[in-house]
């Protein structure tokens, strides 16, 4: 089982952000709350991971 992160900065405030996840979990789509601790303006993270079929367009 694998696992990912995703870094990113806050549109609002320009705070790093941060966050770990099990690939495992994506299959499906996950939605993740994501705290800044700069403006504490709560981010929800939508992410989904597929694998991608060779010869399919992008």
């Amino acid at each position: 089982m694998g696992t990912g992160g995703l870094n990113y900065v806050c549109p609002n405030c320009g705070n790093p952000l941060f966050f770990t996840f099990r690939v495992v979990e994506t299959k499906g789509g996950m939605q993740k709350r994501v705290h800044c601790p700069g403006c504490r303006t709560v981010w929800v993270v939508d992410l989904k991971m597929v694998p991608e079929k060779e010869g399919a367009p992008s």
